[in-house]
């Protein structure tokens, strides 16, 4: 099963936070596999290269709940709250996600955070689905002529020891098959033939920027933001459904690489 589940965080006292707190979400995160289930952790951290969950950076509440993404460190006071979306793309991990329950604490760098809300019922972007659904919710929709992909983190691709900053369609439908396979989702999705197929696929829109986001004072990644729109008409229908499985999956398993470091949050429209 498939899931994301939303947590309404609120700081305990004053501090100083990170500008981009994806590294100390991760962080936090396995600290809580860690306590309650230690095999799954060390699995995780040791054996995966791709981690079977993302975490969002921080969300601020207010507004169209923007995710905090800045420079320089920022001032947390008392009693402000934040969202914090994390999703599983294994039923273990999603079971252990829900674990983390109203009232227990959670340390995020210097700020300790108490958990006031949990949602995982389709709210505040959450909730869950078996994978066999998804998959019949893509073969049952009408016909799609595009998909639309709105990064609200840095999605960060490598290309030798570079960041590349544009989200061109090989780079994105065939990070996406690769999360597929490493997650041992049903059926088989290759990236190699992912890859080829996508450059079958062009941009028709987009609004973006380029975003630096820093770990340290000398360490950071480069990624892009906005929205990015792929034009499906030169492409079967089998092909269509496919490209928008792994479009529908980006909701849940981000896109690029970091996103369990807070990189590559993204939600997928289409028409």
């Amino acid at each position: 099963m498939l899931g994301a589940v939303t947590y309404e965080l609120t700081a305990v006292k004053d501090e100083r936070m990170e500008g981009f707190a994806g590294r100390l979400l991760h962080a936090a995160f396995f600290r809580h596999l860690a306590a309650c289930s230690p095999r799954l952790s060390h699995q995780m951290h040791d054996e995966e290269n791709i981690k079977p969950f993302t975490v969002s950076p921080l969300i601020q509440p207010q507004g169209v709940h923007e995710m905090v993404i800045e420079k320089a460190p920022f001032s947390v006071t008392a009693g402000e709250r934040f969202f914090w979306r994390v999703s599983a793309l294994q039923s273990a991990v999603l079971e252990a996600a829900l674990l983390l329950k109203e009232k227990e604490m959670l340390q995020v760098g210097r700020v300790p955070f108490v958990v006031t809300a949990v949602y995982a019922d389709g709210t505040h972007e959450s909730g869950c689905i078996e994978e066999e659904a998804l998959i019949s919710s893509v073969l049952e929709a009408p016909p799609v002529r595009e998909i639309s992909f709105h990064f609200r983190s840095p999605a960060a691709f490598r290309r030798g020891t570079s960041d590349y900053t544009l989200p061109i369609p090989e780079l994105v439908f065939s990070s996406l098959a690769d999360k597929w396979s490493q997650a041992g989702m049903p059926g088989s999705i290759e990236k190699s033939s992912i890859r080829e197929l996508a450059l079958s696929v062009f941009p028709s829109d987009w609004r973006g920027k380029t975003k630096r986001v820093y770990f340290g004072r000398h360490h950071g990644a480069t990624g892009c933001m906005g929205d990015f729109t792929y034009q499906l008409k030169d492409v079967t229908e089998q092909d269509r459904n496919t490209l928008l499985l792994l479009a529908q999956y980006a909701n849940f398993s981000g896109v690029g690489r970091l996103t369990a470091q807070g990189f590559g949050q993204t939600r997928t429209t289409f028409r």
